[in-house]
């Protein structure tokens, strides 16, 4: 009986109080709610990076200026308690609301010029809806017009009541639907999403299950693991509508595979960074990122590049700008700039795999943040997995 009565208070704590969930349109694509602002604005200042940015970089006290030459009292924004961001492939459209918040009017005016500024003049659409104090920026009367009708439905799921939510997600398109939810938890912020469709999940099988030869050093690690690269490359260009490879280079794909890419980005960030800090503009001095490339495939693509590119010397061969090394037939390496990536991302990720990601995203900006003189570890993780048949990713932010 206490197991029901905690799960029903945590669903209400999601769904009861929310003006702007009353006005999800009845047709739309996908949404994302907020229902707790303050502390997940909080939380981030409170995470190394979040501080960077807010505090060492300046951007509270840049916010806070703009609001005062609009005679708005910054300390307003403390009274917002919800945002929700829906979008509708088929009208189209997208719909951004926050509030409760005072002087509505006013803010909208600030957010009317800096998005119009952001635009290049273009003509941005605000407006302030009859609820009360909200904000809503939008794009497409018809789907404003349904959000202030209201009366759209989504489905329940148990990722919903996670502890700590302060954010849900869902959305539908074609076969597949997604359920998603931010919460918080000591020291990060963190996202989950499941995503069902029987289609993707044979275009997302992993190749091989990775160890850590296979991962490379680098302030970033990236990996994407396939068992139908051809497939899932067909499933991008058809989903956004563009057309990434020729049939050529199509052609050349190997039918599984993975890549891996050790990048050092770092040292890019913090040279920004000093050169905003000391108003230096237009400096000579390039800072190159180091990159270190990993190919892996069930099929000899050395052969690939034997037919389609310059043969430099043994297993080396120069194709377009690139070198590409071939250890073996099945595997090629090539790098960028003057030294191996020196980062530590890998080391994130060996900490967290299941065995079975197909995708891997890992930043270590703590090496960024020393720019700052901040001693202090930030990471980004992003991890995408199946399991029993359903997409599982997993966002972290500490």
């Amino acid at each position: 009986m206490r197991k029901i009565l905690i799960v029903l208070a945590t669903l209400l704590t999601i769904l009861t109080f929310s003006a702007l969930l009353d006005h999800l349109p009845q047709n739309y694509t996908s949404f994302v709610y907020i229902n707790d602002v303050q502390k997940l604005y909080n939380t981030f200042k409170n995470i190394p990076i979040g501080n960077a940015l807010m505090t060492n970089l300046g951007l509270e006290a840049m916010i806070t200026s703009m609001l005062e030459t609009y005679e708005i009292d910054p300390n307003s924004l403390s009274k917002v308690k919800e945002a929700i961001v829906i979008a509708n492939e088929a009208l189209p459209g997208f719909i951004f609301a926050l509030g409760p918040i005072d002087k509505a009017q006013d803010l909208s005016y600030l957010l009317q010029n800096t998005l119009q500024s952001l635009a290049g003049g273009q003509t941005v659409n605000t407006k302030i809806d009859n609820m009360g104090d909200y904000l809503i920026v939008y794009s497409g009367d018809d789907l404003f017009n349904e959000f202030l009708k209201g009366g759209g439905k989504f489905e329940d799921d148990p990722i919903f009541h996670k502890a700590g939510v302060v954010g849900i997600g869902y959305s539908k398109y074609e076969d597949v639907k997604s359920f998603s939810v931010i919460y918080i938890t000591k020291n990060s912020i963190e996202s989950e999403m499941k995503v069902i469709s029987k289609e993707a999940t044979e275009y997302l099988k992993p190749y091989k299950k990775l160890s850590s030869s296979d991962l490379l050093k680098g302030d970033v690690l990236v990996v994407l693991n396939a068992k139908n690269v051809k497939g899932l490359v067909d499933k991008i260009e058809e989903l956004s509508g563009q057309q990434f490879l020729n049939d050529d280079e199509k052609a050349n794909l190997p039918e599984s595979g993975y890549v891996v890419a050790g990048i050092d980005i770092n040292d890019i960030i913090s040279s920004s960074i000093e050169e905003a800090m000391s108003g230096a503009t237009g400096t000579n001095s390039e800072v190159m990122p180091n990159a270190l490339v990993k190919i892996s495939s069930n099929t000899p693509i050395e052969d690939e590049a034997a037919k389609n590119c310059e043969k430099i010397s043994t297993h080396k061969y120069k194709c377009e700008d690139t070198i590409w090394e071939f250890p073996n037939p099945k595997t090629a390496i090539m790098s960028i700039g003057n030294k191996k990536p020196s980062g530590n991302a890998e080391n994130l990720f060996k900490d967290v795999q299941n065995g079975n990601e197909f995708l891997v995203i890992a930043w270590d900006m703590s090496g960024a943040l020393k720019s700052l003189g901040l001693d202090s570890n930030s990471y980004i993780m992003v991890r995408g997995w199946l399991e029993k048949g359903i997409i599982k990713l997993h966002a972290q932010l500490k």
